[in-house]
């Protein structure tokens, strides 16, 4: 398959700052987040493959009147996945606290963390050496349960619009998921107009390319 993802006209700093920040590879994250708090700066990034194209996304302040809302980009990485269970229905209190310092102190950064009830899933890079730092230092703290390697998918609207226009997009992304038979761990909509996707990394690149043609193609 020698599909390859249409190159955007226009996307605002605020679009490419959140993405930088969640794996996409074009721009790097900390270039982006200057970029975002620089007003009436506008950058030009050329196509990550062919940098010698004339073509590229112009990236500023907001979108012009010509460009029309909706999902514009998505950005994906691979995660190690810690699920965790207090093993103290006595030491309930600061439970999480406890777990986040222990990786802070380790020097991890975390990328995602969901609690319910007694049990913590974190998501944090997808490196065998910061893994093996933090997982002794969990393990003072309740069982793992689980330790998996996900794809952590992130669509993001560009542009303000209707919300009905943005629950669509969110039934399409799974739907189309689902026809191609790509598990799906997890999935939410933000009010930040966000889509995120948990998969198993096998899916990973067949779930991005997926969305790229059928979810973001479209916008």
């Amino acid at each position: 398959d020698d599909y390859q993802p249409s190159l955007r006209e226009f996307l605002t700093k605020r679009t490419v700052a959140r993405l930088a920040a969640t794996g996409m590879k074009a721009v790097n994250a900390v270039a982006a987040d200057i970029l975002e708090k620089a007003s009436n700066v506008d950058a030009l990034v050329r196509h990550t493959f062919h940098p010698r194209s004339t073509r590229f996304t112009a990236v500023l302040d907001r979108l012009p009147s010509s460009a029309p809302a909706g999902l514009k980009v998505i950005a994906h990485k691979a995660q190690h996945r810690l699920l965790i269970q207090n093993t103290s229905q006595l030491n309930q209190t600061g439970w999480i606290a406890k777990l986040l310092d222990v990786i802070a102190t380790e020097q991890v950064s975390v990328n995602v963390v969901d609690s319910t009830d007694n049990t913590c899933t974190i998501l944090v890079d997808k490196d065998p050496n910061k893994l093996e730092k933090i997982k002794h230092a969990l393990q003072l703290l309740g069982n793992i349960t689980e330790l998996s390697t996900v794809g952590w998918i992130t669509c993001a609207e560009d542009g303000n619009r209707d919300i009905d226009d943005s629950n669509s997009d969110f039934q399409r992304a799974l739907g189309e998921l689902y026809r191609n038979r790509v598990k799906v761990i997890r999935s939410a909509a933000t009010a930040g107009r966000e889509i995120t996707l948990m998969v198993p990394e096998k899916y990973m690149v067949h779930a991005v390319r997926y969305l790229h043609q059928t979810v973001i193609s479209r916008s």
